[in-house]
């Protein structure tokens, strides 16, 4: 079968966050006890809603060292047009990406 996309966990949502838990571990041992973590992230098939429990739960998994906590629900703008759409207006869908922010606070030993 051929694939559609480059990347498929573009099109796979379970093979995207077990991907994105694994980031996560990676990421554990290179943060300070306290951290603040600012994640953008876009999806044209996923809500928002499914995003932020998406990413929420995909943080709890991977930094399992750490209390993860929503410090807010998303914040939304808008991609602007990028030059191509002036050359290929079925681009022209309106499209958005998310601001998750989470505090991650490292759990005492």
């Amino acid at each position: 079968m051929a694939r559609q996309h480059k990347d498929d966990r573009i099109t796979q949502p379970t093979i995207y966050w077990a991907f994105l838990r694994q980031a996560w571990a990676g990421l554990e041992t290179l943060l300070a006890d306290s951290a603040v973590i600012v994640i953008r992230i876009g999806g044209s098939t996923l809500s928002k809603s499914e995003l932020f429990e998406g990413l929420k739960t995909t943080l709890a998994q991977g930094m399992s060292e750490f209390d993860v906590k929503a410090l807010t629900s998303g914040i939304t703008s808008n991609i602007r047009r990028r030059e191509i759409s002036a050359f290929r207006p079925t681009l022209a869908k309106e499209r958005v990406e998310h601001d998750f922010t989470f505090e991650l606070m490292r759990r005492a030993a």
